[in-house]
Protein backbone atom coordinates (compact mmCIF):
# COMPACT_ATOMS: atom_id res chain seq x y z
CA UNK A 1 0.00 0.00 0.00
CA UNK A 2 2.72 2.21 1.10
CA UNK A 3 4.50 1.32 -2.45
CA UNK A 4 1.00 2.56 -4.31
CA UNK A 5 0.81 5.43 -2.33
CA UNK A 6 4.42 6.64 -3.16
CA UNK A 7 3.59 5.88 -7.14
CA UNK A 8 0.51 8.73 -7.40
CA UNK A 9 1.23 12.13 -6.53
CA UNK A 10 -1.50 11.67 -3.49
CA UNK A 11 1.86 11.62 -1.34
CA UNK A 12 2.29 15.24 -2.19
CA UNK A 13 -1.20 16.09 -0.83
CA UNK A 14 -0.29 14.63 3.04
CA UNK A 15 1.21 17.02 4.73
CA UNK A 16 4.92 16.81 5.54
CA UNK A 17 4.96 14.91 8.88
CA UNK A 18 3.02 12.35 7.04
CA UNK A 19 5.00 11.73 4.18
CA UNK A 20 7.84 11.73 6.67
CA UNK A 21 6.24 8.90 8.90
CA UNK A 22 4.85 6.97 5.32
CA UNK A 23 8.43 7.05 3.94
CA UNK A 24 10.00 6.49 7.72
CA UNK A 25 7.46 3.19 7.41
CA UNK A 26 8.64 2.20 4.18
CA UNK A 27 12.33 2.42 5.41
CA UNK A 28 11.40 -0.18 8.07
CA UNK A 29 9.20 -2.50 5.67
CA UNK A 30 11.74 -2.38 3.29
CA UNK A 31 14.41 -3.67 6.00
CA UNK A 32 12.36 -6.41 7.28
CA UNK A 33 11.37 -8.06 4.17
CA UNK A 34 14.66 -7.91 3.22
CA UNK A 35 15.52 -9.70 6.35
CA UNK A 36 12.54 -12.29 5.70
CA UNK A 37 12.70 -15.62 4.90
CA UNK A 38 12.21 -16.11 1.64
CA UNK A 39 9.46 -18.39 1.77
CA UNK A 40 7.66 -16.64 4.15
CA UNK A 41 8.00 -13.42 2.10
CA UNK A 42 6.39 -15.29 -1.53
CA UNK A 43 3.57 -16.77 0.95
CA UNK A 44 2.76 -13.15 1.90
CA UNK A 45 3.20 -11.65 -1.20
CA UNK A 46 0.71 -14.49 -2.50
CA UNK A 47 -2.25 -13.80 0.25
CA UNK A 48 -1.53 -10.35 -0.49
CA UNK A 49 -2.23 -10.78 -4.42
CA UNK A 50 -4.84 -12.95 -3.33
CA UNK A 51 -6.54 -10.38 -1.33
CA UNK A 52 -6.18 -7.88 -4.60
CA UNK A 53 -7.81 -10.58 -6.48
CA UNK A 54 -4.92 -11.08 -8.53
CA UNK A 55 -4.95 -15.13 -8.94
CA UNK A 56 -2.34 -15.57 -11.47
CA UNK A 57 0.23 -13.33 -8.98
CA UNK A 58 -0.82 -15.24 -5.97
CA UNK A 59 -0.15 -18.27 -7.81
CA UNK A 60 2.72 -17.35 -9.29
CA UNK A 61 4.26 -16.59 -5.89
CA UNK A 62 2.96 -19.47 -4.25
CA UNK A 63 4.70 -21.91 -6.65
CA UNK A 64 7.72 -19.75 -6.35
CA UNK A 65 7.73 -20.28 -2.26
CA UNK A 66 7.01 -23.75 -2.06
CA UNK A 67 9.57 -24.80 -4.89
CA UNK A 68 12.36 -23.55 -2.85
CA UNK A 69 14.26 -26.09 -1.33
CA UNK A 70 13.63 -24.86 2.44
CA UNK A 71 10.19 -24.89 2.07
CA UNK A 72 8.73 -26.89 5.13
CA UNK A 73 5.64 -28.64 5.48
CA UNK A 74 4.00 -25.57 6.97
CA UNK A 75 4.30 -23.48 4.34
CA UNK A 76 3.48 -26.35 1.85
CA UNK A 77 0.21 -26.16 3.93
CA UNK A 78 -0.50 -22.94 3.75
CA UNK A 79 0.59 -22.81 0.35
CA UNK A 80 -1.94 -25.87 -0.63
CA UNK A 81 -4.95 -23.59 1.12
CA UNK A 82 -4.48 -20.54 -1.17
CA UNK A 83 -4.06 -22.88 -4.09
CA UNK A 84 -7.28 -24.35 -3.45
CA UNK A 85 -8.95 -20.96 -2.78
CA UNK A 86 -7.58 -19.67 -5.89
CA UNK A 87 -9.52 -22.62 -7.46
CA UNK A 88 -12.34 -22.14 -5.95
CA UNK A 89 -12.31 -18.37 -6.71
CA UNK A 90 -12.00 -19.49 -10.62
CA UNK A 91 -14.62 -21.78 -10.15
CA UNK A 92 -16.91 -19.43 -9.02
CA UNK A 93 -15.86 -16.58 -11.59
CA UNK A 94 -15.74 -19.04 -14.28
CA UNK A 95 -19.84 -19.15 -15.63
CA UNK A 96 -19.60 -15.05 -14.98
CA UNK A 97 -16.99 -14.29 -17.27
CA UNK A 98 -19.48 -13.55 -20.42
CA UNK A 99 -21.62 -10.98 -18.18
CA UNK A 100 -18.65 -9.50 -17.00
CA UNK A 101 -17.58 -8.67 -20.55
CA UNK A 102 -20.58 -7.34 -21.62
CA UNK A 103 -21.29 -5.24 -18.55
CA UNK A 104 -17.68 -3.78 -18.77
CA UNK A 105 -18.27 -2.83 -22.71
CA UNK A 106 -21.43 -1.35 -21.13
CA UNK A 107 -19.53 0.89 -18.53
CA UNK A 108 -17.33 1.55 -21.20
CA UNK A 109 -20.08 2.75 -24.31
CA UNK A 110 -21.09 4.90 -20.98
CA UNK A 111 -17.89 6.77 -20.67
CA UNK A 112 -17.24 4.67 -17.43
CA UNK A 113 -14.04 3.66 -17.97
CA UNK A 114 -12.55 3.11 -14.77
CA UNK A 115 -15.30 0.24 -13.54
CA UNK A 116 -14.70 -1.39 -17.62
CA UNK A 117 -10.91 -1.34 -16.69
CA UNK A 118 -11.33 -2.80 -13.54
CA UNK A 119 -13.97 -5.56 -14.80
CA UNK A 120 -11.28 -6.57 -17.60
CA UNK A 121 -8.21 -6.32 -15.61
CA UNK A 122 -9.90 -8.77 -12.65
CA UNK A 123 -10.82 -10.64 -15.52
CA UNK A 124 -7.23 -10.50 -16.98
CA UNK A 125 -5.64 -11.36 -13.27
CA UNK A 126 -7.73 -14.34 -12.68
CA UNK A 127 -5.49 -16.61 -15.26
CA UNK A 128 -8.65 -18.40 -15.91
CA UNK A 129 -8.30 -20.66 -18.98
CA UNK A 130 -10.67 -18.78 -21.64
CA UNK A 131 -11.94 -20.60 -25.35
CA UNK A 132 -9.77 -18.66 -27.72
CA UNK A 133 -13.14 -16.45 -28.87
CA UNK A 134 -13.81 -15.08 -25.28
CA UNK A 135 -9.90 -14.57 -25.07
CA UNK A 136 -9.31 -12.40 -27.95
CA UNK A 137 -12.46 -10.39 -27.71
CA UNK A 138 -10.84 -9.71 -23.84
CA UNK A 139 -7.43 -8.90 -24.99
CA UNK A 140 -9.32 -6.79 -27.86
CA UNK A 141 -11.39 -4.92 -25.27
CA UNK A 142 -8.44 -4.15 -23.14
CA UNK A 143 -6.50 -2.69 -26.13
CA UNK A 144 -9.30 -0.85 -26.19
CA UNK A 145 -9.32 0.61 -23.11
CA UNK A 146 -5.06 1.26 -23.18
CA UNK A 147 -5.64 3.22 -26.83
CA UNK A 148 -8.91 5.62 -24.49
CA UNK A 149 -5.90 5.89 -21.88
CA UNK A 150 -3.93 6.91 -24.06
CA UNK A 151 -5.65 9.81 -25.97
CA UNK A 152 -7.14 10.90 -22.79
CA UNK A 153 -3.27 10.92 -21.44
CA UNK A 154 -4.46 9.30 -18.00
CA UNK A 155 -5.00 6.16 -16.91
CA UNK A 156 -8.22 4.92 -15.33
CA UNK A 157 -7.90 3.87 -11.94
Amino acid sequence: MLEALFRTSEVDNLPQSDRDNAFELMKTVDAKVRTMHPVEAGLQRAELALEQGDLTGAERHLKAAVGKANADVAARERADAMLATIAERRGELRPLVPGLIEQAEADFTSGKYSAAKTAITSLMRSGLDLDAATAQRLEAFQLKIIAAERDAGTTFD
